[in-house]
């Protein structure tokens, strides 16, 4: 569970360390993405809410502006190739761009917003990354721009982040008890195309 800006730095920190390990197991340097809640390629910090912390992210964005170091952790040497700032923060797929680089990027990636979709479609646009303003839902069936191609020839990493597991809620953006059933279908077929990958799931919060 990641919840405030500490979590999106848990969250991108695992992502990206997955990725650029993932990455490295390949020949070419290659990486199939599924991330099922897109945002925009880079957006603001969100006020800070009371009860969150923001501290540990807040060093490694320092960290970020200070000379490379060897000892520097993936995500830190994404966020220094994005410029990433309080005001200008990037989204997982744009720290995972810079990690492993566009070019050796495929899959896909959803957004419900449409003006957040936009600039995701224009972000990727001429890629091998395809975005739809649909629900991941939607997208993990088979013919969906998040299920596992049936031609899969590399590594791959399935993420999500929606914003709390709730068995009851019925807010499309949660993650609901309903989800569990339909997630292991869509996964499988990760599983059994015979090529190593990692599957991660963030919530904010666990509610009833």
């Amino acid at each position: 569970m990641a919840k405030g800006n500490d979590g999106n730095y848990l969250q991108h920190c695992i992502e990206v360390e997955a990725a650029v390990r993932l990455a490295e197991m390949d020949a070419a340097g290659r990486l199939h993405i599924a991330l099922t809640h897109g945002m925009r390629p880079f957006e603001p910090f969100e006020e800070q809410k009371t009860g969150t912390c923001r501290e540990l992210l807040l060093r490694k964005l320092a960290d970020a502006n200070n000379k490379p170091q060897v000892e520097d952790p993936a995500v830190v040497k994404a966020y220094r190739e994005t410029g990433a700032s309080k005001t200008c923060y990037p989204n997982s797929a744009e720290l995972l761009r810079a990690a492993i680089g566009a070019e050796n990027l495929s899959g896909g990636i959803t957004e419900i917003c449409s003006k957040k979709h936009k600039c995701l479609s224009e972000a990727w646009l001429n890629t091998n990354v395809k975005t739809a303003r649909a629900s991941w839902r939607k997208e993990i069936h088979s013919e969906g721009i998040l299920a596992c191609p049936d031609d899969l020839q590399t590594l791959w990493l399935f993420s999500m982040d929606p914003m709390t597991y709730s068995e009851r809620c019925n807010k499309k953006k949660n993650l609901k008890r309903s989800d569990i059933d339909i997630l292991p279908l869509a996964l499988c077929r990760y599983f059994r195309s015979g090529y190593p990958g990692i599957a991660a799931l963030f919530v904010y919060g666990v509610g009833k």
